[in-house]
């Protein structure tokens, strides 16, 4: 159980399994922690490689604690199934900073793969978020750039 925000970046997918009779894979991934709330990236028409480089982000709630990852292949009639994920964010995610893995898509029973997933998954915790975009809006001194490159003796002393 971990409160706070969740980053999912799909990243890309490789060798995904071809659920097409002409052509490659239209693929698009679908991600949620639960059923009622699902997000998903664009479909990348005509490749078993697809690259997306998308962000979701996801509020946590409390016993919310694996990601589900399924990928299809979009057909001008319906979806086929080309594999599914669950990442369970307690072992890989909470409290262990960023998750960045190439995930396999299991075939029926484990045997063999429908492909891989690069995902890339950050929890941060709302007092972790405050703490940031305080800093953004008030930086100490710090992180207050001074330019030096004014000569010295005609503002005052040179700050290094």
């Amino acid at each position: 159980m971990s409160h706070g925000v969740l980053q999912v970046t799909i990243v890309e997918g490789r060798n995904l399994k071809d659920k097409d009779i002409v052509g490659k894979d239209d693929a698009y991934v679908e991600l949620y922690l639960e059923k009622d709330y699902k997000q998903r990236t664009k479909t990348v028409k005509d490749t078993n490689n697809p690259t997306w480089n998308e962000t979701f982000t996801f509020n946590l709630r409390k016993h919310q604690d694996e990601l589900h990852l399924h990928v299809y292949d979009d057909d001008v009639v319906g979806r086929d199934s080309i594999g599914s994920k669950t990442v369970n964010l307690k072992k890989h995610v909470f409290g262990k900073g960023p998750y960045d893995a190439w995930v396999k898509l299991p075939a029926h029973l484990g045997l063999g793969s429908h492909g891989e997933l690069h995902v890339i998954i950050q929890h941060n915790h709302y007092e972790q978020i405050r703490r940031e975009q305080k800093a953004k809006e008030h930086p100490s001194a710090d992180s207050v750039v001074v330019n030096s490159s004014t000569p010295s003796g005609i503002y005052g002393k040179e700050i290094k």
